[in-house]
């Protein structure tokens, strides 16, 4: 029996009204790249461990497939519907036992994406399914942890809105040069008075136009329109020439880093319009690295693998950044041939909260210098946890402890 059949089979006989929740655990495919199948089985079975517990008894639960479940309740309202998948999500969330299951912090994957319709007996099950299917969709296009209410014909038109709005902003900012580079120094650690190193490139709005979305907003809708490259290429060849224009900056720097994303590494054309950029830019190579997040590099290993290779033989360095909170194998580290690797700030952030934080720290940093990577720590916000860092033996040092992100004009001036 199928899973609409067994829907349909719960629901005869019954009248009134009923939540249909369609729930994505959105960890799956890392949980089982990072750990193994049996451990993708243990969470499946206990994330419909936990629901059954929270249903207590009442309602229906099935798996239709992968990493998703269906569960219907009988509600009272619609905002009572809405409650529920609340207490449910805040239930997977809280819960010990899914946390045991993992030797890492497990709360960075434990995420769930759900879809909520509300419906009685006599309605189309299959048309109740699609729509908690939709809802589900849209909550994981939102990110994090969501809940989305189905909202008939509503849901897909203002999603494909809004990213149509934030693409023409994006484009409009791409056309006039209203993205700007600016420049987080990096410190070194390990030394008296926390020296600045290095720095990181990241783009901000232009302060004197009136733009109502933050650029993160952008970036996000970038990346699900698949139009990174053209926002990589932007940032490359912008951050480029205010290198060239602040020479000071690259003379008292070890190196300066800018984002890549997995869409750019793959992107042939805009591959050549960057190494035809570095190569010249007057720069030396080896003042510029690259960034890209574990997550992304992991998922197409070999490509990546080899597109790091050919910048890295014009002589650029490479950071694997976001370390930790994506598939956190340290098996990666020795198969990416990155010259340093950025501990996810969420470790960071949370080490004095979280035991198991400053556990995790010490175990990527012993693993990366082992295999002949430096370590940066992200998000620094105290002295309190730099110098606790300092301890451990992580390299450099990111965040408000030091420095803000700046113009490299003021860059230039501090340094």
């Amino acid at each position: 029996m199928s899973g609409q059949q067994e829907i349909a089979a719960w629901l005869e006989g019954r009248s009134g009204l009923f939540a249909l929740f369609h729930i994505d655990v959105r960890a799956m495919r890392r949980v089982n790249l990072a750990f193994g199948l049996d451990h993708g089985d243990a969470l499946l079975a206990a994330v419909a461990k936990q629901l059954e517990s929270w249903m207590q008894g009442e309602g229906y639960l099935g798996r239709p497939w992968g990493g998703e479940f269906s569960l219907i309740l009988a509600v009272d309202s619609p905002m009572d519907a809405i409650e529920q998948a609340s207490r449910m999500l805040q239930c997977l969330q809280e819960s010990p036992e899914l946390g045991a299951l993992f030797p890492v912090d497990f709360g960075a994957l434990n995420r769930y994406a759900v879809g909520v319709v509300v419906m009685r007996s006599e309605d189309s099950v299959d048309a109740s399914l699609r729509a908690a299917m939709a809802s589900c969709a849209e909550a994981k296009r939102r990110g994090s942890s969501e809940v989305v209410f189905h909202a008939p014909d509503q849901l897909r038109r203002g999603a494909m809105e809004e990213d149509l709005h934030n693409l023409r902003l994006l484009q409009r900012c791409l056309q006039e040069g209203q993205l700007e580079v600016h420049a987080q120094p990096i410190v070194r650690l390990q030394e008296r008075g926390f020296p600045i190193a290095k720095a990181e490139m990241l783009v901000r709005l232009d302060p004197r136009d009136a733009f109502g979305k933050a650029p993160q907003h952008l970036l996000e809708t970038a990346r699900s329109m698949r139009v990174m490259p053209d926002v990589d290429a932007y940032i490359v060849r912008h951050a480029i020439d205010a290198l060239r224009e602040h020479p000071g900056v690259l003379a008292a720097l070890d190196s300066v880093s800018i984002n890549l994303s997995a869409q750019t590494l793959m992107d042939a054309p805009t591959m050549h319009a960057i190494f035809a950029m570095v190569t010249g830019s007057g720069i030396a190579a080896s003042k510029l690295a690259f960034e890209i997040t574990e997550t992304e590099a992991v998922e197409q290993m070999e490509e990546t693998r080899q597109k790091i290779e050919n910048l890295r033989r014009l002589g650029c360095r490479f950071v694997l950044d976001d370390f930790g909170v994506g598939y956190c194998s340290f098996g990666y580290l020795s198969r990416l041939p990155v010259d340093e690797v950025k501990i996810d700030g969420l470790f960071v952030r949370e080490i004095d909260e979280r035991v198991e934080n400053e556990l995790i720290i010490r175990a990527i940093h012993t693993v990366s210098a082992a295999t002949g990577k430096k370590t940066t720590a992200e998000f620094i916000e105290n002295d309190e946890v730099a110098h606790r860092l300092r301890g451990i033996g992580i390299d450099y040092g990111q965040g408000w402890a030091f420095h803000p992100a700046m113009t490299l004009q003021e860059l230039e001036k501090l340094l």
